[in-house]
């Protein structure tokens, strides 16, 4: 008597085990995709916005770049309402440890806080507990608002402390 082995029913049985795991990865992907998109598109407002705040001598108020970043972010396919501004001013001289031979202690800026909510797709609302994820990015400049910049004094003043022995 010849026994005829069939592995077909173990086969079904491998990829019924392994189906939930692969469209689980699948669906982990495409959620990541997406997130990775909002980021890149969340940092080409950023680029514009440094951009916009450091054009020209005009003064710009928060109304006017938080209207220009709503504007700019729904350009380019993002929900004007989930994206949120937040200034915060910088002054010159703060940072020691950035600045240790003092050229900065007259410049002003600002940094920008940016932050946007994409909604995340059932299955991952689910497993997070929580339907939006915030993606944030920060931005500082020393070009916003007014630029107070006198490196010409402090650098001859720099550069006789170096050519005299001290720092």
């Amino acid at each position: 008597m010849k026994i005829i082995k069939d592995n077909r029913a173990q086969a079904m049985t491998e990829f019924v085990i392994m189906l939930p795991i692969f469209i689980l990865l699948l669906a982990g992907l495409c959620q990541m995709s997406i997130l990775m998109i909002r980021r890149i598109e969340l940092a080409m407002v950023e680029r514009e916005v440094m951009r916009y705040l450091t054009a020209d001598a005009e003064e710009k108020d928060r109304d006017k770049t938080e209207e220009f970043i709503k504007e700019y972010a729904g350009k380019i396919g993002l929900d004007r309402e989930k994206i949120t501004y937040e200034p915060h001013a910088r002054l010159g001289g703060t940072d020691k440890g950035m600045d240790k031979m003092g050229l900065l202690e007259n410049v002003s800026g600002i940094t920008i806080d940016l932050s946007y909510d994409e909604k995340l797709t059932r299955l991952f609302a689910v497993i997070m507990n929580k339907d939006t994820l915030t993606l944030k990015t920060t931005l500082s400049t020393a070009a916003g608002s007014c630029l107070k910049f006198k490196i010409a004094e402090k650098a001859k003043e720099v550069w006789g402390n170096v050519t005299n022995g001290g720092i």
